[in-house]
């Protein structure tokens, strides 16, 4: 059986002889497989190396967003090591706050939950990795906010101890009553009518006939009259023990049962009732016993 074979004419471009090729449809089979083989590997290389390019391009890409946000996390770590700072501070402060307010300390132990961790100067972690440093701002993060939450709680605690202590301050006499000068002091003296030794349970403040006279604290109105000793007074309870007495008024500018706050006009300056002259007597009762008014001036230079 003979096998087939092409005949492929050679047609010259001027003049010449024709050229006439035999070749055989094998040969013609196997050069155009080894051309599409070959064609085939070529499209296979450029195929692997645009794609390892644009691999290489993506790794590039993600390693400048990995370092980026490395920075960004080292960057916020080094805030969160500031905020530590000040929040040591506050800490600082609260002790402060919580002495003045007759409470006991936090323990140290409690207020540090669980601080700790190697730093590079000006704050910043050292040699973590991603993953860790990553972990390392969350715990560090974690931890501010419980002791923010700790924090919080001693200043709600202070806070409320501080708003009873201004209650019973507002509620305990501490001004002078009127304007004028002290005539007579609390405690033993020869009483001006009788002459025997006899116990002053107040102060007597002299001053003009018509001296406006203050309450000295918050409170209710307890008393308004007339009494033979004090004439015209009026008592003041204040709660907290204490109560106050004004006596030989001559106006009386409350009723009894009203509130009133520290710096109320309650009356005026007289002579009414057992006195020699015009001048005011203040008494102040802790727990139902005189005490010196005096030792409840804040200002004492007006009347001495």
């Amino acid at each position: 059986m003979h096998k087939k074979r092409l005949c492929v004419i050679i047609v010259p471009w001027k003049g010449s002889q024709l050229r006439t090729i035999n070749v055989s449809c094998s040969l013609v089979w196997t050069l155009a497989f080894s051309f599409l083989l070959l064609l085939g590997f070529l499209v296979f290389c450029t195929a692997g190396y645009w794609k390892r390019s644009d691999q290489s391009s993506q790794i590039v890409s993600l390693q400048t967003e990995n370092r980026v946000l490395l920075e960004r996390l080292a960057q916020l770590d080094s805030g969160v090591v500031r905020l530590k700072e000040k929040m040591s501070e506050l800490s600082r402060y609260n002790d402060i706050l919580r002495t003045m307010a007759d409470l006991p300390d936090i323990d140290p132990d409690l207020r540090m939950m669980g601080v700790g961790g190697p730093l590079l100067e000006g704050g910043v972690s050292v040699r973590f990795s991603s993953e860790e440093l990553v972990g390392k701002v969350e715990a560090d993060i974690d931890q501010l906010l419980r002791q923010a939450k700790l924090e919080k709680a001693s200043l709600d605690e202070i806070r409320e101890k501080f708003s009873k202590k201004k209650e019973v301050l507002d509620h305990t006499p501490s001004i002078i009553p009127t304007i004028g000068y002290l005539s007579s002091g609390f405690g033993w003296r020869r009483d001006p009518f009788t002459r025997r030794m006899a116990m002053h349970q107040g102060v007597d403040i002299a001053g003009r006939r018509g001296t406006p006279v203050y309450a000295t604290a918050d409170g209710v109105v307890s008393f308004t009259g007339y009494t033979t000793i004090m004439g015209r007074m009026v008592e003041i309870n204040h709660g907290y023990g204490y109560k106050t007495i004004y006596g030989h008024l001559s106006k009386i500018v409350v009723r009894r049962g009203k509130n009133v706050k520290r710096g109320d006009k309650i009356g005026e300056m007289g002579n009414s009732g057992r006195t020699t002259g015009t001048h005011l007597h203040y008494q102040v009762e802790l727990n139902g016993k005189p005490v010196n008014p005096l030792n409840y001036f804040w200002s004492r230079g007006v009347i001495e």
